[in-house]
């Protein structure tokens, strides 16, 4: 055999030596796959702690929200409280679960007319207290200008007393001067030959009067609050932020019911009285002499003989004057009623405030 044979042959037969390249390969490969799926391990570790904290985050914004929400509600109830008792008052519950306190305390140099107001949560829901300024207003029914508005007039054949005066002779503007020419009276069928006194003017109108939706809507509800079947009168009480004083009333009841005038309402010049009569109902006020305010009957007629009605008078049917039924417009008591008979109280914008308790 040629040499080159035989060294052929003694190279393919020689045993092959192993270098560990191959393994070396192969356990960088598992370490390679090993850091991967740590990465990705940590990866979704991350995001799920992410996604756990956004929502934690979310729900305790929305809690959050949640209880500021009921303080500031808290704080809108207050206002409604303290216009029946304009004072202050220390903390107290307003809502139990969870419980809400409220507090109100006097401001300085307010005269009176600005409260103090905060609402807080016990200290393990919420330790936020959120305050503001609370502020006193009057206003008043919006009514006519004038002395006397109703469907027509009626009163005993052959009198000659006026059933209609003017306090002072005539009409006084806001400067104090008479305006002569202002109808005192309106009528939608003005009466034949009305019996009126010195400075009164009757004039007509188109249609027949209403308190409009609002007031309508103002005082019935009023008058749902504390209804009083027996009598038919409430007080009026607080309500949407406005409430009616003490010489204020009101009755409602269906068409064909006729409600008496209580004794003693608007007794005294100096503290001037409003009733509201809603519903349809009608209003007997006779007999009562002299009496100082505002009536206001929507849907109904008024029955006047034998009272002297010092102020206004506005019905939707007919007044009856009888003998000696008499109404003596008075500007300064319909004043009264249409600017300060009402009481509001708002949450001064621009006031709110948050602290830490």
């Amino acid at each position: 055999m040629s040499p080159v044979g035989k060294g052929h042959r003694e190279s393919s037969t020689a045993p092959r030596r192993t270098t560990g390249h191959g393994t070396r390969e192969r356990g960088s490969v598992v370490l390679f796959v090993l850091f991967v799926c740590l990465a990705v391990a940590v990866v979704v570790q991350t995001l799920s702690v992410i996604v756990l904290c956004a929502d934690r985050s979310l729900a305790a914004e929305d809690s959050g929200r949640a209880l500021m929400k009921e303080k500031d509600q808290a704080l809108a109830t207050l206002r409604q409280r303290v216009l029946a008792e304009w004072r202050p008052m220390p903390w107290s519950a307003i809502q139990q679960t969870p419980l809400v306190e409220v507090a109100v305390a006097e401001l300085p140099d307010s005269g009176g007319w600005a409260l103090g107001v905060s609402a807080r949560h016990s200290p393990d829901v919420s330790p936020i207290v959120v305050s503001a300024w609370l502020e006193r207003g009057r206003d008043g029914l919006d009514l006519p200008l004038a002395g006397l508005v109703a469907a027509t007039a009626t009163w005993t054949s052959g009198r000659a007393e006026p059933w209609l005066e003017v306090d002072g002779g005539g009409m006084a503007d806001a400067e104090g001067t008479r305006d002569t020419a202002a109808p005192v009276a309106r009528f939608q069928t003005v009466p034949a030959a009305p019996v009126v006194g010195s400075g009164v003017i009757v004039g007509s109108m188109a249609s027949a009067w209403r308190l409009d939706d609002g007031w309508l809507s103002f005082f019935a509800g009023l008058a749902a609050e504390r209804s009083e079947p027996a009598a038919g009168q409430t007080e009026a009480v607080a309500a949407e932020g406005v409430a009616a004083g003490a010489r204020v009333s009101t009755m409602r009841g269906e068409p064909g019911t006729t409600f008496q005038l209580s004794q003693g309402w608007g007794a005294s010049p100096e503290a001037p009285a409003l009733l509201v009569v809603c519903g349809g109902a009608s209003l007997d006020a006779g007999g009562r002499a002299d009496v100082y305010g505002v009536i206001v009957v929507n849907e109904g007629g008024v029955l006047l003989d034998g009272t002297r009605l010092h102020g206004a008078l506005f019905a939707t049917g007919t007044v009856d004057f009888g003998t000696d039924g008499v109404v003596v417009f008075s500007r300064s008591t319909l004043r009264w009623a249409t600017d300060r008979s009402l009481n509001r109280a708002r949450l001064v914008p621009g006031t709110r405030q948050e602290t830490l308790s």
